[in-house]
């Protein structure tokens, strides 16, 4: 009986000292935590500027498919669309021909969701807008004809670090041109 004591006792000391070498130290864990606040700090800049550039690259993407909708829009409707480009507030929006038989001149929103009035990112600036200026001035746009022609423009936004791009149009074939600018 004595044997099978000592046997029970030796047993439950072996198990408790292997729980008590399972875990880590606070050295240990403050050592690790110093670790990893410094990769993630050397990190974050690199990650900032990445994110940044997507967000540029993402409202370039953003207009020039707004574009290319407003020309596949004027050829199927054989009607005039217009994006209308307000450098101050760094806005855009589409607009088509009320009429073309009553007043060619005469533009309304497109109340679907390609017309609501789109902002850039805060990161993002309209820098220029060489287009037609609006009656009233407030505003330039750029015409799309029924026949897939585009009305002479170049559109160029500027992004942190003075990255840009510029969107042009060439009139003669219709054609929209996306160049990264440095």
């Amino acid at each position: 009986m004595q044997g099978c004591r000592e046997q029970r006792f030796n047993h439950s000391i072996t198990q408790s000292f292997n729980h008590s070498m399972i875990g880590f130290t606070l050295v240990e864990m403050i050592v690790v935590v110093t670790i990893l606040g410094i990769m993630f700090g050397t990190l974050v800049p690199y990650f900032r500027g990445s994110f940044t550039d997507l967000e540029m690259r993402d409202a370039v993407r953003n207009v020039a498919a707004t574009m290319k909708y407003a020309q596949q829009r004027a050829m199927l409707q054989q009607i005039q669309y217009r994006v209308n480009f307000d450098k101050n507030t760094g806005e855009y929006w589409l607009t088509r021909q009320a009429d073309p038989l009553e007043d060619p001149d005469e533009f309304v929103e497109i109340l679907a969701e390609q017309g609501r009035v789109k902002a850039l990112p805060a990161s993002v600036v309209l820098k220029r807008v060489t287009a037609k200026l609006a009656r009233g001035g407030r505003f330039r746009y750029v015409s799309f004809y029924p026949t897939g022609r585009i009305a002479k423009a170049d559109i160029v936004l500027e992004g942190p670090g003075y990255k840009s791009f510029s969107l042009s149009t060439d009139e003669r074939i219709g054609q929209i041109e996306v160049k990264e600018r440095r």
